[in-house]
């Protein structure tokens, strides 16, 4: 497997296994993830709330495939990135220049890219398919598993009510929702069962 398809694995991995869009997986470092226990944490992108969730072997297992192979970043300010693309980049970020006395920002979303090739590859691109339908998709089949402050925790959302949107909750009150999304996902073996979409 080549660099960039082992970052949309692990990637793709990430997102269905705990909603997460291609920023907020970009944004990890490594002291973010916690590979032997199966754990990942971090505040979302956009809004700043912190999201949980606990790792599938299977997800496991494809950031360890990647960062077997992880390039060396770039530039220097991207050292703390987990994931880069296979010329050092961030696998989502942004760059703002001048452009005639205006600040232009250009976003650059390889994950974003690296998916829709895939699915024009395989024929199945259509509107509303994207890397982010892997964020609707664990929403949309978590609800059975969990209580709502549960997933929403998960997905980083803002827990109305709370007194603390950034408490964190133990990894086995995280558990049953991300290993239902899981059984349903890969079925109930889990482990060495293709990823299925359910879109």
């Amino acid at each position: 497997m080549t660099i960039g398809s082992r970052l949309l694995l692990a990637a793709t991995m990430l997102g269905a296994n705990a909603g997460c869009y291609a920023k907020d997986i970009a944004a990890l470092t490594p002291g973010d993830v916690d590979l032997e226990n199966g754990y990942a944490e971090n505040l979302r992108t956009k809004t700043g709330f912190l999201w949980q969730a606990t790792l599938w072997p299977e997800t496991v297992a494809a950031i360890r495939s990647y960062l077997a192979v992880r390039p060396e970043p770039a530039r220097p300010e991207w050292s703390d990135r987990l994931f880069l693309t296979a010329v050092g980049f961030p696998a989502h970020h942004e760059t703002s220049k001048i452009v005639q006395g205006r600040f232009v920002t250009h976003e650059s979303d390889a994950l974003g890219q690296a998916t829709a090739k895939l699915l024009r590859e395989l024929g199945i691109k259509r509107p509303g398919v994207s890397f982010g339908a892997w964020r609707h998709t664990f929403s949309s089949l978590a609800a059975p598993f969990g209580q709502l402050h549960i997933i929403k925790r998960i997905m980083g959302h803002e827990i109305e009510g709370s007194t603390d949107d950034y408490m964190k909750l133990r990894p086995d009150q995280l558990r049953p929702v991300t290993e239902g999304v899981r059984g349903l996902l890969l079925g109930a073996r889990g482990e060495g069962e293709q990823l299925r979409s359910v879109a």
